[in-house]
């Protein structure tokens, strides 16, 4: 007879298998950032490098290429060398291109391309504003234009009404003489 096999008994939730979830999400979220990064600084990039958008397409090409390549080999990395040693080496190599990449020294060149770029910026910004100080100075001067036009035309009116009044006033005093005259002839 052989001996009766018991079902495992299934772990009961507990902090190990939580922390594991917590690093499988941090996992997840730092894989869905590393994906943006070449798209979010293709820009910047292609800029030190000098090159259009259409020459600089490679980048984003070569650093997706290297990622599936790395994502083939690690997990044959990791047996191979134990799963310790493997994450000690791939932190290590990060961290030395982190720090090699963010204290590159800053080319002549580079400096110089910034600051004909600065100084073309400043002159385009120069001649804005002077282009602005025109448009607003001849906006000014149309304006007092149409003021001007407004007090003519104001001034004729009240002169062909003053002239409307004068003849009215006029043809009424005309008229009343006229009734005056008519009266005396009639009491004669």
């Amino acid at each position: 007879m052989s001996p009766s096999v018991t079902p495992p008994v299934p772990t009961p939730f507990g902090w190990r298998l939580a922390i594991g979830l917590v690093g499988v999400l941090i996992a997840a979220l730092s894989s869905g950032i590393n994906d943006r990064v070449t798209e979010i600084t293709l820009t910047d990039t292609l800029g030190v490098m000098g090159l259009g958008h259409d020459e600089g397409t490679w980048v984003s090409t070569a650093y997706a290429a290297a990622e599936v390549s790395a994502m083939l080999i690690a997990p044959w990395l990791a047996i191979t060398f134990s799963i310790r040693r493997f994450a000690i080496v791939a932190t290590a190599a990060f961290a030395q291109t982190a720090t090699t990449t963010a204290t590159t020294p800053v080319t002549k060149a580079e400096v110089k391309a910034d600051k004909k770029a600065a100084k073309a910026e400043a002159k385009e910004e120069k001649a804005d504003v002077k282009a602005d100080a025109k448009l607003e100075k001849k906006a000014a001067e149309a304006n007092a234009d149409v003021a001007v036009a407004k007090a003519d035309a104001d001034k004729k009116k009240a002169k062909a009404h003053k002239k409307a009044v004068k003849a009215k006033t006029e043809a009424a005093a005309e008229k009343a003489e006229a009734h005056a005259d008519q009266k005396a002839a009639a009491t004669k």
